[in-house]
C-alpha cells in the first residue's frame, strides 16, 4: 500500500508540475507602437525552464503565423491584439498576448515654384513644403530634403509652407526626396526628378570700325551724310548648332534667326534715334536667354555754315580768332586756314591765329561722314599795318660808308600814316 501510495504521489507531483510551468508568464517581443507599413518582427520568450518548439500567431488584423520568429505589416492604424500559442519541447502549451498600435504615416508633399529655371547659367529650383501630420496632434519633428546632388537641408519642427530653394552646378537629371518623421519616429516620403539642363549664354558684339588704321570709339559707321550702318556679330558661349537656334531682334527690322557666328548682321538706320539689339538664344528646346544692348545714333543735319567771331583782324593783334558751326556727333572734322591742313585742330569749335599777312584769307571745315564729304568756309581780312624796313650796307668793312634804313611797310596807307625812326 504504501509504494501504491508513493506511485501516486509522484504522478500527482509530476502533474501539478507540468501544469505550473506551462501556465507561467512568457513573454511576446515587440513593440507597443508601429508605423503603418512598416515590417514588424515578433519573438517570444517561454517561461524559465521551457523551450519553445512552435507556435501559433494572430496579429489581429486577421493575418496569422506558424513561424516562431514571423514578421508582419500593417495596413491599416488603429489598435490590434496580438496572441500567440506556444507549444513547448515538453509538449505543454501557453498562451500570450500583446497590445499593438499602429499609427498612420506623416504626408508628404511639395509643390515646385512656377518660376523655377532649370537652365544651366542661371537655374534656381525652388519648393514649398506643403506636408501634414497622419492626424492632428501627430507633430512632424524632422524634414529631410535632399537635392541629389549631394547637398540637403534638414530642418527641426519644419513649418507648414516654407520654401526651399537650390541652384545646381552641372547639368544632369537629380531626384529630389522629401522625408518626413514624426513623434513616433514614423517616416514618410515623396521624390521628384528634375532635369537641369545645359543652355548658352547669349553675346553678341559690333564691329569695330577703323579709319586710316585707327580703332575708332564708337558703335557704328556712316555709310553717307543720313545713314548709319551698325553690324552686329554673335559671340554667344557653347555654341552647338544641333540643340540651339538664334532670334535677332534690331529696331523695327524683321527677326532674322540666322547665326551670325562667321559673319555680321548689318542694318541700316535713317534717322536719330536709339535703336534696340536684342538677341534670344534657345537650347535644349526650353532654355531661352536674352542679351540686349542699346545704341543711341545721331544724325545730324550737315552744317552749311560756319560762323566767325571777327571778319576783320589787325596784324598787330596778338589775339586768336574764333570759328565754330552748329555741332555733329559721330562726324571726323579737318580745319584748313588758307587750304593748309592742321592736324592739331579738331570739332566743331576751334581758336586760330590771324597774325598773317594782310588780306583776304580764308578758315574752312570738313566734315566726313562715310562716303559723304561737305565743307563750310568764311573768310576773313586781316589789316596793316604792317611794319617792315630793310636795311642796305648793313654789313661794313671799317669804312666811312653808309648804312641805308628803308622803309618796306605793308597793308598801309601811306598818305594816312605816322612814321617814326
Amino acid at each position: 500500500m504504501v509504494k501504491i501510495r508513493n506511485k501516486t504521489v509522484f504522478i500527482l507531483f509530476v502533474f501539478f508540475f507540468n501544469s505550473f510551468t506551462a501556465f507561467s508568464q512568457g513573454k511576446i517581443n515587440a513593440p507597443v507602437k508601429e508605423c503603418l507599413g512598416n515590417i514588424t518582427s515578433f519573438t517570444y520568450t517561454p517561461p524559465a525552464g521551457l523551450t519553445l518548439s512552435s507556435s501559433s500567431w494572430n496579429f489581429g488584423d486577421g493575418f496569422t503565423s506558424s513561424s516562431n520568429t514571423p514578421v508582419h505589416t500593417y495596413n491599416s492604424i488603429g489598435k490590434f491584439t496580438v496572441v500567440i500559442q506556444a507549444t513547448f519541447t515538453n509538449s505543454t502549451t501557453a498562451t500570450d498576448s500583446l497590445k499593438l498600435e499602429v499609427f498612420g504615416l506623416p504626408k508628404a508633399a511639395f509643390y515646385h515654384d512656377l518660376k523655377n529655371d532649370t537652365c544651366l547659367t542661371r537655374n534656381k529650383i525652388c519648393y514649398t513644403d506643403t506636408s501634414r501630420p497622419a492626424v492632428t496632434g501627430q507633430t512632424i519633428t524632422n524634414r529631410l530634403f535632399v537635392w541629389g546632388d549631394g547637398s540637403f537641408n534638414q530642418t527641426s519642427s519644419p513649418p507648414f509652407g516654407q520654401k526651399m530653394c537650390h541652384n545646381y552646378a552641372v547639368p544632369d537629371k537629380y531626384t529630389l526626396r522629401m522625408e518626413l518623421t514624426d513623434i513616433y519616429g514614423c517616416k514618410n516620403s515623396v521624390s521628384e526628378v528634375v532635369n537641369i539642363v545645359e543652355n548658352i549664354q547669349p553675346q553678341f558684339n559690333h564691329k569695330e570700325w577703323y579709319a586710316n588704321g585707327v580703332l575708332l570709339p564708337k558703335e557704328f559707321e556712316f555709310l553717307d551724310c543720313n545713314t548709319v550702318q551698325i553690324c552686329l556679330k554673335n559671340e554667344s558661349d557653347p555654341y552647338n548648332p544641333k540643340t540651339q537656334h538664334y532670334e535677332w531682334h534690331i529696331d523695327t527690322f524683321s527677326v532674322d534667326t540666322m547665326h551670325y557666328f562667321n559673319s555680321y548682321k548689318c542694318v541700316n538706320i535713317k534717322k536719330t534715334k536709339t535703336v534696340v539689339a536684342k538677341l534670344i538664344a534657345y537650347a535644349n528646346n526650353n532654355c531661352r536667354d536674352t542679351f540686349t544692348m542699346k545704341f543711341n545714333v545721331v544724325i545730324d543735319p550737315v552744317p552749311t555754315r560756319l560762323e566767325i567771331l571777327d571778319t576783320v583782324r589787325c596784324f598787330s593783334d596778338d589775339g586768336l580768332n574764333e570759328a565754330w558751326y552748329k555741332p555733329v556727333a559721330n562726324d571726323t572734322i579737318k580745319w584748313y586756314v588758307d587750304n593748309v591742313f592742321d592736324a592739331f585742330k579738331s570739332g566743331d569749335h576751334v581758336y586760330f591765329g590771324t597774325k598773317m599777312f594782310p588780306g583776304v584769307h580764308e578758315i574752312k571745315a570738313e566734315i566726313i561722314r562715310g562716303s559723304c564729304v561737305t565743307s563750310v568756309s568764311r573768310k576773313f581780312k586781316v589789316l596793316g599795318p604792317f611794319t617792315r624796313m630793310r636795311i642796305i650796307d648793313d654789313k661794313q668793312c671799317f669804312s666811312n660808308r653808309e648804312v641805308y634804313f628803308i622803309d618796306d611797310s605793308k597793308g598801309i596807307n601811306r598818305a594816312n600814316c605816322v612814321f617814326r625812326w
